[in-house]
């Protein structure tokens, strides 16, 4: 008859609970601290909505842009089309090449003779078409990273694509824009405190 040997099963066992037990509770800690971390850090205290100390009204100091060119062989069948953006229906929006700081964005208009004329490019974290002065015209707005995170504004000026750069516009430290809420938040230090500041943008025509 075979017997089993159940001897020291029942320990057996309950190490395996108990090392489950704390395993669980070293990564609760762990997560606890890195959202802690996060929370003091400077790309959490972007995300804390809560920490806005109040609103500042900005009027963007616009530039003309340099000469632009576009990358060669750009695929416009893969082009988003969009309306209303930068004074013009039919925007072609085109990606380009991509590296560790960003993606290169192209918009296009195609012209009456099927040739497609480069209204802007820039190179962005991420990109956005935004309304920001309410006349029905989207203006192009990205987040760039160079030292610190920075936001570009493309906008149409005596029939001119120009471009703001917000953290200069706002002498802040860094600008971000939150896409989910529509907003621009301003961040300076004052007396070694980082402060969050409302932007509302007044573009003049």
């Amino acid at each position: 008859m075979k017997v089993e040997n159940n001897v020291g099963q029942p320990d057996f066992i309950l190490f395996r609970k108990k090392r489950s037990l704390l395993i669980a509770i070293l990564i609760l800690v762990i997560l606890i601290s890195i959202s802690m971390v996060y929370k003091d850090s400077l790309f959490g205290k972007q995300q804390n909505k809560n920490e806005i100390n109040e609103a500042m009204e900005v009027t963007p100091s616009f530039h003309p842009l340099d000469n632009i060119e576009s990358e060669e062989s750009l695929d416009f069948g893969n082009a988003e089309i969009l309306n209303n953006v930068l004074d013009h229906e039919n925007v072609y929006k085109i990606k380009g090449n991509s590296a560790t700081l960003g993606t290169a964005y192209y918009y296009f208009v195609k012209k009456t003779d099927d040739s497609y004329e480069l209204l802007c490019s820039t190179y962005a974290m991420s990109i956005n078409e935004v309304d920001i002065d309410g006349d029905g015209m989207a203006e192009i707005v990205a987040d760039v990273y160079s030292v610190s995170p920075n936001v570009y504004i493309y906008a149409i000026q005596n029939g001119n694509v120009v471009y703001a750069d917000l953290q200069e516009s706002a002498r802040a430290d860094y600008v971000e824009f939150d896409a989910r809420a529509g907003v621009f938040l301003s961040h300076i230090k004052v007396n070694r405190e980082d402060r969050t500041y409302l932007l509302n943008l007044v573009i003049n025509s």
